[in-house]
């Protein structure tokens, strides 16, 4: 084997490492992606979750018996709500614990109206319309879902905007 053989077989191994890097790297970024919309889909679940129990919670407490709980304290002690901020939310109540869950790093909840929480009546209406934008910024590029809740407390998810 001569000398300029030896540095063309060079060549080609620089240029076989090169491609194969690159093609793991594109394999790389896809999977970023499909990772961060699976974390937008469990935020979105989770919170819709969150809601839904809310929302049965203070059906409940409600229609028990009336105006009062077994207990005989008056009903707004029981009533539970959300609280919603740009990277977490908190289900509250009077005479409850509540928690407060914070996402993932990197996803951000955007509200569409001034009012950051989100009470039910009775009947499970709500007094306040309300769409939350859930997504992930990568590159530039926002993707995400939003949750809707409508006056009828109707809680639904939609890729698009109402």
């Amino acid at each position: 084997m001569t000398g300029s053989e030896r540095g063309f077989s060079c060549l080609e191994t620089v240029i076989a490492v090169g491609l194969s890097f690159l093609v793991l790297g594109s394999g790389a970024m896809v999977g970023r992606k499909f990772f961060m919309e699976a974390l937008v889909d469990y935020e979105v679940a989770r919170m819709v979750s969150d809601l839904r129990w809310v929302q049965e919670h203070d059906r409940t407490v409600y229609y028990y018996g009336g105006r009062y709980f077994p207990d005989a304290s008056p009903i707004q002690w029981n009533h539970m709500w959300i609280m919603i901020w740009a990277d977490s939310y908190s289900v509250r109540g009077y005479r409850t614990k509540w928690w407060c869950h914070e996402c993932f790093p990197g996803i951000r909840l955007e509200n569409s109206s001034r009012n950051k929480e989100i009470k039910f009546k009775g009947n499970g209406n709500t007094s306040n319309l309300l769409t939350i934008f859930v997504y992930y910024t990568m590159g530039g590029k926002r993707f995400g879902k939003y949750v809707i809740v409508d006056a009828v407390g109707r809680i639904r998810v939609d890729r698009r905007p109402p």
